[in-house]
């Protein structure tokens, strides 16, 4: 009898130790507010998508494994292919865009501070995370993109901001700025 009752007693600590994971990884829906703060862009539309997966892995692989047979004519052409693969699969009603009005040419000073995109991400990817990630874009001759991890774990307390801007590009051809700014 007493084995019985150690057996139930395990069995009740598992269950739970698990109802408290299962609590721990309790994620929501998000809501996000984009916009861009950049200029210098060769366009001001910045085509975007939200995805399941790190769209960043695949690509440092890709981009690794295409270095041999890029001639440096075309490198800049050879990443930004490679980084929009991802956006191929993509359905019409996946793919976002938003204006970056400090890219537009003779716009009011007051308009790209408060010109933002809302939208809501209803579930999460397999490690309770997306990522919202722009299609390749020319700034200042230069192929870059952006992308943003979301975090859908726990309660959305706040409303998320995400702001596009220099600082957090991804410079899709490394060292590219450096020989740009020399050429300049």
């Amino acid at each position: 009898m007493r084995a019985t009752s150690s057996i139930e007693h395990e069995r009740e600590d598992h269950d739970a130790q698990q109802e408290m994971h299962t609590r721990e990884l309790r994620w929501s829906p998000r809501i996000v507010y984009i916009r861009a703060a950049v200029t210098y862009l060769a366009s001001p539309l910045v085509p975007f998508a939200v995805f399941k997966d790190n769209p960043l892995l695949n690509f440092h692989a890709a981009r690794e494994s295409q270095r041999l047979y890029a001639r440096p004519e075309n490198a800049a052409e050879v990443v930004e292919t490679l980084w929009n693969q991802p956006f191929a699969a993509l359905t019409d009603a996946q793919r976002y865009f938003l204006i970056a009005w400090s890219a537009a040419p003779r716009v009011s000073p007051r308009v790209p501070p408060l010109a933002e995109l809302a939208f809501g991400i209803a579930t999460p990817g397999p490690y309770f995370k997306r990522w919202i990630a722009t299609r390749a874009m020319s700034f200042q001759g230069e192929p870059v993109a952006w992308c943003i991890e979301v975090n859908m774990l726990g309660e959305q307390e706040e409303i998320i901001e995400i702001l596009l801007t220099e600082e957090n590009m991804q410079r899709l051809l490394p060292g590219q700025a450096e020989r740009n700014n020399r050429v300049a």
